[in-house]
Parts: structure tokens; C-alpha cells; sequence
């Protein structure tokens, strides 16, 4: 079973750091992100971006370094690995594993990310996969429960890939149609660029739609901005992010819109934002970028929140805006 990795969040001591950097494993705020569409433009192994971005500059899949894991991105506090999202169709999402969730242990022992599921005496490189389902036992709120669950053995360009199409759904609310889809990250290759055009086709015929770009990355195409004005017959919503598009005929979704944004939207998504935020049909909804672009409503997401508020809020914006 193969599905996505987001970026673990890490303890901030050297040593910790020093074995991320080795392992694959980068914290999403690091700002290394020079250029507008996330690309550090750097291939030092001694940057931690390296890590995440190395998938997706590789030429060929096979250079495209796998691991095993759960589908889930973490943050250290008080002692324990505490999970911030998991990812569509992944074993922490198939299994029930949320925001603010602690994982306490796999097979008994401490839980580590990483080094809980591969093996610590080889080099990614020689990483396998297990091949074998794991017993999670994890806190929620103040009780303990314990789960199994596979771990899947995938490359960050393939898991994020995943999680976008793993993402798209559609709901109703009263007599309208929304659409929903998480971009986890943005890709040129003509390839994601298709995928990327046949998401937003398959949800042309929603009233609204809610873009979540939170935890993203990766780089910007014209073809993005194209599939939100190209063939509007709006001259305003072309000219509002000009000279970005392109001129390929391309249909383009052109009803209200609502995208979500966090702290970890960087790269590619964070432009993408940027670009679209001035067009009156769309609103930014969450927290403030990793490059500092504050969303139009801002809206707190607690650790331990039962529900997703910055989702619910834009559920409602998005019926205003219908």
C-alpha cells in the first residue's frame, strides 16, 4: 500500500536537527525558501530543505529517496510526538488518527517518527519496506488507545501527489454543490500539471469551492492561475494577476472560492494565494504564511480542537460568497 509524508516538526536541538538532515526529515518553518516558488536553490545535503525538495527536482523516479511511514506530520512538545495533520488515504487518516493526537509508542517501544519504522543502521538509500502492520498505542485528550495500522513505503513527490487526488470531494450545503480539494504541493511536470487540470475539471460544476493549501509546497505553473481565470470572461480577474498567464485556451473555474492557508503553506501555494487573494470572488481563510501573508479572515486552529475551524469558517464564507 503506497500513500503521502507531510514534513515531520522537530525538537529544535542540534542533535536532532543533525540526524533529520540525514534521514530525510526537515521542519516545515525553516525559512530556506529563497525563491517564489520554494526552491531553496540549493543541493547542499547540509540544508535540511534538500530533503524535501530532492524528489521533486529529481530527474528520474528512481532517484526519488522512499521511506516508511504513517502519513502524518508531528510536532515535539512535552516529551512526546504530538501528530498536526495527517494526510488523505494514509494509514493515520484510514485509521482514525487526528490533530492532537500524542503517539506514546509503536510494538511497545517509544515512538520516534522516523526510526520507529526504518531501519537506523542502514542509509536511506537502503531503506526497505517493512512490509508489516505496526501497534500504535496513542493519547487522545486523556485517554489511551491503541490501533494497527501498515506503514506504507513511499517518496515525498509520490505521497503528496497521492494526498491531493486522495483529497477531492464534493458536499452539499442546502441547494448548493462544494467542492474540496488539498493541494499538499505544486508540481511543473507536465504529468501533475494534467492531474492538477483534471482535479479542478472534475469540480467545475460545484457552486464554490474550498482550495486547502495548508502544509503545502512545490512550484508554481501558469496552468495554475489559468484553471481560476482563463475563460472567466472577466478581463479584471486576468488583469489582477498579470503577466502570470498564459495564453492556452484553458477552462477555468470561475465561481466563488475559498482558500485555506497556514503557517506551512510556502513555495508554489503561498504564490498561488498571492495571486489569487485579489481577485473578489476568492478569500483567504487560516493563518499567516510561512512567507508572511495574512489571510483575509484570520482563524486560529487550537492543537487539541475538536473539529477544524478553519474548515467550518470556510464553509460559511464560502455560502456568503455563493
Amino acid at each position: 500500500m503506497k500513500r503521502p509524508l507531510h514534513p515531520f516538526k522537530t525538537p529544535g536541538t542540534a542533535l536532532l536537527n543533525t540526524l533529520l538532515v540525514y534521514f530525510l526529515l526537515i521542519t516545515p518553518g525553516h525559512s530556506q525558501h529563497s525563491d517564489a516558488n520554494g526552491d531553496a536553490g540549493r543541493t547542499d545535503p547540509a540544508d535540511a530543505d534538500y530533503f524535501l525538495h530532492q524528489p521533486f527536482q529529481s530527474d528520474r523516479p528512481e532517484e526519488r529517496l522512499d521511506l516508511n511511514h504513517l502519513g502524518a506530520s508531528y510536532i515535539f512538545k512535552d516529551d512526546a510526538y504530538y501528530i498536526d495533520a495527517v494526510l488523505e488515504g494514509y494509514p493515520a487518516h484510514q485509521s482514525g488518527l487526528r490533530r492532537g493526537d500524542a503517539i506514546l509508542s509503536v510494538d511497545g517501544t517509544a515512538f520516534h517518527p522516523l526510526w520507529s519504522l526504518n531501519d537506523n543502521t542502514r542509509i536511506p538509500h537502503q531503506w526497505e519496506a517493512l512490509n508489516q502492520p505496526v501497534q500504535l498505542r496513542y493519547r487522545r485528550r486523556t485517554a489511551e488507545h491503541t490501533v494497527t495500522l501498515e506503514p506504507v513505503f513511499e517518496n515525498l513527490y509520490d505521497s503528496y501527489r497521492s494526498a491531493s487526488l486522495n483529497s477531492v470531494a464534493q458536499l452539499t450545503s442546502g441547494n448548493k454543490l462544494i467542492g474540496y480539494v488539498h493541494f499538499w504541493a505544486l508540481s511543473r511536470n507536465t504529468n501533475d500539471v494534467i492531474t492538477f487540470l483534471r482535479i479542478m475539471d472534475s469540480l467545475a460544476q460545484c457552486d464554490g469551492l474550498i482550495v486547502d493549501l495548508r502544509g503545502g509546497l512545490g512550484y508554481l505553473s501558469e496552468a495554475h492561475l489559468d484553471a481560476f481565470v482563463r475563460g472567466s470572461g472577466n478581463e479584471a480577474d486576468i488583469a489582477a494577476i498579470s503577466p502570470w498567464s498564459s495564453s492556452e485556451p484553458i477552462n477555468s473555474y470561475n465561481r466563488p472560492a475559498v482558500i485555506l492557508q497556514d503557517a506551512d503553506t510556502r513555495g508554489g501555494p503561498e504564490i498561488l494565494a498571492r495571486r489569487l487573494a485579489p481577485l473578489g470572488r476568492i478569500e483567504t481563510i487560516g493563518g499567516t504564511t510561512s512567507g508572511g501573508m495574512v489571510p483575509e479572515r484570520p482563524v486560529d486552529y487550537p492543537r487539541h480542537a475538536i473539529s477544524d475551524p478553519q474548515l467550518s469558517e470556510a464553509m460559511f464564507t464560502l455560502v456568503e460568497l455563493m
